[in-house]
């Protein structure tokens, strides 16, 4: 686990790791990442929502915590994911209020193009279109949400749901989160992952 401060704008954020054994294994990543604004330079009707973070879901029956230490300990290493009937989603929403009431939004699309078998098929009406998007809509505040809320100099809202996705085909998606707030525009964030 690595912490560290990052400018309120686009990164690249890159590792290393050097064995110490000369046999041993080194290792690099490099990634970009999206950060929201920072909060003390918000507007007081200015709305951002973070990059969802795909983590391990609970095991049956337990919820899943909506706080950002529990979504570090459990974020999976990688957007490949093999062999998953479910994933976990987590984000913060800055700006909103626990007395807001906000539209959530979970769109999951595909974005890669399907095999030519598989688009016969769809033409010929014996498979459903893999292409089309899913989406989860609910209105807050309501009942049993699991959200849990920061003071920091704007309030800080920490979310967490389970989504199957058993069912959907291997292929790249687009995993996107909006929230809108009645009378203002809606803020998005988004991630890619690949279920192979």
């Amino acid at each position: 686990m690595v912490r560290g401060a990052m400018p309120a704008e686009p990164t690249i954020l890159s590792f290393e790791l050097q064995s110490r054994d000369p046999k041993g294994a080194d290792a690099r990543t490099r990634f970009g990442v999206t950060t929201p604004p920072p909060l003390a330079g918000m507007g007081a009707a200015e709305r951002a929502l973070s990059d969802p973070v795909l983590i391990e879901p609970p095991g049956a029956g337990a919820d899943l915590v909506a706080d950002p230490d529990s979504a570090l300990a459990r974020m999976l290493g990688s957007t490949r994911l093999t062999g998953r009937k479910q994933i976990g989603v987590y984000w913060e929403s800055y700006g909103f209020t626990s007395s807001d009431t906000v539209e959530v939004t979970l769109r999951l699309s595909r974005v890669d193009r399907p095999g030519a078998a598989r688009r016969v098929a769809v033409a010929l009406r014996l498979a459903g279109d893999s292409r089309s998007a899913t989406t989860l809509t609910w209105t807050e505040p309501r009942p049993g949400q699991l959200t849990r809320t920061s003071a920091a100099s704007r309030t800080i809202q920490h979310r967490a749901v389970t989504l199957d996705i058993a069912d959907i085909p291997p292929g790249s998606y687009l995993l996107e989160v909006s929230m809108e707030k009645r009378g203002q525009a809606a803020v998005v964030g988004q991630r890619a992952f690949t279920r192979e």
